[in-house]
C-alpha cells in the first residue's frame, strides 16, 4: 500500500521526490537552510514532482523548461502553484545558476558537475 503521504504523478521521479519528503532531500533541506524558493531545470518529470513538494512545504518554486516540453509538465506543475521559465535547451543552465547564484533561489537537480549543483536527492534518482 502507498504511503499517503506521498504525493504520486505515476512518474519514475516520484521516488525521488519521495526521498525529499521523507528524508529531508532537497525540499526539505532549502526549508532548514532558510530558503523560501525553489528552482528546478527539468524536461517533465523531476520538475512536476518538485514543484508538488514545494507547494506541500509552502514554498515558491520555478520550473526551468526547455520550449520542447511537454504541455502537460508545465499543466501539472502548474497545478501545484509552480512559475515556469520557458527557454532553449541551452539556456536552462544559465537560467538555473542565475537564479541560485544571483537572486537566492535553493537549486534542485541533479549532482552534476557544473557551476551549481546539489548533492541532496541523488539517491532517489
Amino acid at each position: 500500500m502507498p504511503d499517503p503521504v506521498v504525493i504520486q504523478f505515476g512518474n519514475e521521479l516520484d521516488g525521488a521526490a519521495s526521498l525529499m519528503a521523507h528524508l529531508g532531500y532537497p525540499v526539505s533541506v532549502a526549508r532548514s537552510l532558510g530558503y523560501d524558493k525553489v528552482a528546478v531545470s527539468s524536461t517533465g518529470n523531476l520538475g512536476v514532482s518538485v514543484a508538488a513538494y514545494a507547494a506541500a512545504a509552502g514554498m515558491r518554486c520555478i520550473v526551468i523548461v526547455p520550449e520542447q516540453a511537454p504541455r502537460s509538465v508545465i499543466q501539472q506543475a502548474g497545478l501545484c502553484g509552480a512559475d515556469f521559465l520557458v527557454t532553449n535547451w541551452e539556456g536552462r543552465l544559465a537560467l538555473f545558476e542565475h537564479l541560485a547564484l544571483e537572486r537566492g533561489w535553493f537549486p534542485i537537480g541533479l549532482f552534476l558537475p557544473r557551476r551549481v549543483s546539489n548533492p541532496f536527492g541523488i539517491e532517489g534518482y
